[in-house]
């Protein structure tokens, strides 16, 4: 008896995004229960990471759409098989994902070289919010394989 081919990247890819999530809320709890003591003069280290620290938010929103579009485009054209299609879907969204959560790295980075886990805090619910509006659903799946499947693109 051969498997069933996987016609959507679910549950799998919640899973992994969830735990993507999950790690967030891990820095957050390790910043408050550590206490962080400031790590001497780093004003303008905490300053430039600050800024560094958003960029793979706004990355993982752009680069989800532009890969999300080239994959379709080359599989339409490819003809390609459903496992191809999945594949390329569930991909782009962990890159995404892992971009997202970064944000919360860099929160937690910054809450221990300056002492205040507040950082931590408030990159870590960007990147859990950045990651909940691209969360993975059958239904954008769907919808994403359907349009690229069908459109003239």
């Amino acid at each position: 008896m051969s498997p069933k081919p996987l016609e959507s990247p679910f549950p799998q890819l919640g899973i992994v995004i969830g735990a993507l999530m999950m790690s967030q809320v891990l820095f957050v709890a390790v910043a408050y229960l550590v206490e962080p003591e400031p790590a001497g003069d780093t004003k303008v280290l905490t300053q430039i990471l600050s800024l560094v620290g958003i960029v793979p938010l706004f990355l993982s929103f752009g680069l989800r759409r532009i890969f999300l579009s080239t994959n379709g485009r080359q599989l339409k054209e490819a003809n390609a098989e459903t496992p191809r299609w999945v594949g390329a879907y569930t991909t782009t969204h962990i890159l995404a994902a892992a971009l997202a959560e970064s944000t919360g790295l860099f929160g937690f980075t910054i809450s221990f070289l300056s002492g205040d886990p507040s950082w931590v805090l408030g990159y870590c619910a960007l990147g859990i919010v950045a990651i909940g509006l691209q969360f993975p659903t059958p239904d954008r799946y769907r919808k994403w394989r359907d349009t690229w499947r069908t459109s003239w693109h």
